[in-house]
């Protein structure tokens, strides 16, 4: 049986700066006779500089938010190929990656140069992006599946 893909908190912390050399873990997580086993860790950022706040875009791929040349963008990281790429290139930073829930795009924070805070939506094939709410100021976010809730409700009752 295939293992469950987690991702560890990414805790590279140096001792007069904190969050500088952040990085990304993945890890198989097993459980037997009631204790977990973490086996093939894998440091999956390898970057100096920020590289924090993973989620799973599927099954296969981890976004998340990763230093290029001192510049925070979006990484998408494919797990069989292990393999990854910046989906995006702005002139602010990305922050808090995020599949958006029955779409094929992904959102995240934009700190813009003026440090204006905006959410945005990516095409993650081609980085296109689009201010999801004209002006909305936003510093921490996440998506609420309206659909999977009410299948599940459904299914309750």
């Amino acid at each position: 049986m295939r293992n469950i893909f987690l991702i560890l908190f990414f805790f590279t912390i140096s001792i007069c700066y904190p969050q500088q050399n952040t990085e990304v873990f993945l890890f198989d997580l097993n459980i037997a006779n009631g204790k977990f086993e973490l086996s093939n860790v894998k440091n999956i950022s390898n970057n100096e500089g920020y590289d924090n706040q993973p989620s799973f875009l599927d099954d296969n791929t981890i976004l998340y938010a990763g230093n290029r040349n001192g510049q925070t963008d979006i990484v998408k990281y494919n797990i069989n190929y292990d393999t990854k790429i910046f989906i995006n290139y702005t002139d602010g930073g990305e922050f808090t990656p995020l599949k958006i829930p029955n779409k094929n795009e992904v959102s995240a924070v934009r700190l813009d140069k003026d440090g204006k805070q905006r959410l945005y939506k990516y095409n993650p094939r081609n980085g296109q992006s689009t201010e999801v709410i004209k002006d909305l100021v936003v510093a921490y976010y996440t998506w609420f599946d309206c659909i999977v809730s009410a299948k599940s409700e459904l299914l309750k009752g």
